[in-house]
């Protein structure tokens, strides 16, 4: 079957895909376009090769292929990161082939009193490797809840009871729109959608501790000890590879940015005060959400973007490019001013003072005693 996946991938080399690939075959990797078809199948090839175990190959190959026909022609984001046609495939393959390499380059031993125990080590490590697989594959898969997609007769696709590969058939017109949800919308639906595409299969190869692992990986907040966690490392990489390649996309974020310091300097919101504005630090300044929320649609009416973006996407915009202070992908900070009387707090984002002020002199540092503690809701 690995051998046959690869063929339908490659198109056995040759440069004619439509002569190896017909139209009427049911397979999705037959549909896909063909430099999709291309990065896929590069991908594939990469995560086959690393598997140890020939049945994890087999499996892999299976869930992929039920993974492409769920998120279908999904994009990675609407604004961001992977933002086209099949996006979320590539992105999820990516990620899935990162956490791998990063599986591969620690040392997984076993041990019994005390001894490296190769017979274990041997035995385990294959569903181990299997499940950070997994877990780097599915990370993003509550995503496909995050779209409304209609065909050209208005119907809609629910994702939690069809495959988008299926909805969609051979029909041409198809709108794919990003639904309102809140930030962790598509993390809490994760293992649900996650369940659907395991098979039995996996659920016995896995075993229960990695299935509860991962299951606790793909919601909202994966406790502290949760092994796959490093995986979000994974995830930021392909996400600031293909950010690097198509900036231009979001040249936005820098103008808000931009916006920003003008309203900083311009005096229209304080600095290093006990109101809502903005405060100096050695590496970073702390501005006030309130400051960034104003300055998104300033630099709209203002005519520096082109496009009113909303705060979710201004929040991922900045920590996909590295601009600001971000933990886990949680950039938003709860500041307490020390002061006498009644403590003082803001929601504040941390920028690098080499990005905010950028061409300009930075103002003096802040002396008010600030403490900072990231905020559990970005």
């Amino acid at each position: 079957m690995l051998a046959r996946l690869k063929s339908i991938i490659f198109g056995a080399r040759t440069p004619s895909p439509a002569a190896i690939l017909p139209s009427h075959s049911d397979n999705p990797f037959s549909r896909l376009p063909e430099n999709i078809r291309i990065t896929a199948g590069q991908h594939i090839s990469t995560v086959t090769s690393i598997l140890v175990d020939n049945l994890a190959d087999r499996l892999a190959e299976s869930i992929i292929e039920r993974y492409l026909r769920l998120v279908w022609m999904l994009p990675g984001s609407k604004e961001h990161h992977h933002s086209y046609e099949f996006g979320l495939f590539i992105h999820s393959l990516e990620v899935a082939v990162q956490s791998l390499k990063d599986f591969e380059g620690k040392l997984f031993l076993t041990y019994k009193d005390g001894i490296i125990d190769s017979f274990e080590t041997r035995r385990i490590k294959p569903r181990e490797q299997y499940a950070y697989f997994l877990a780097g594959l599915l990370h993003d898969v509550g995503k496909a809840a995050e779209y409304i997609v209609r065909s050209e007769q208005n119907n809609t696709w629910n994702p939690l009871t069809r495959e988008l590969y299926d909805f969609c058939g051979l029909k041409d017109s198809i709108s794919i729109q990003k639904r309102e949800t809140n930030y962790s919308f598509h993390e809490k639906i994760s293992p649900f959608l996650a369940s659907r595409l395991l098979s039995d299969e996996d659920y016995s190869y896995l075993g229960p501790s990695n299935v509860a692992e991962l299951c606790d990986f793909l919601s909202k907040n994966p406790t502290a000890g949760n092994k796959f966690r490093k995986i979000i490392r994974s995830d930021m990489k392909s996400v600031n590879e293909d950010i690097t390649v198509s900036a231009p996309k979001v040249d936005i974020i820098a103008s808000v940015v931009d916006e920003i310091a003008d309203m900083i300097t311009s005096g229209k919101y304080s600095l290093n005060s006990n109101m809502s504005g903005a405060w100096i630090l050695d590496e970073y300044t702390a501005v006030s959400f309130k400051v960034c929320d104003d300055a998104r649609i300033s630099a709209y009416n203002r005519g520096k973007t082109n496009r009113l973006i909303d705060s979710k996407v201004l929040l991922k915009g900045l920590t996909e490019r590295r601009y600001v202070k971000a933990e886990e992908w949680k950039c938003i900070y709860t500041m307490d001013i020390e002061m006498q009387g009644r403590p003082f707090q803001q929601k504040v984002i941390q920028f690098k003072n080499a990005i905010l002020w950028k061409n300009r002199p930075t103002p003096e540092k802040c002396r008010l005693n600030l403490k900072f503690n990231v905020s559990t809701k970005d």
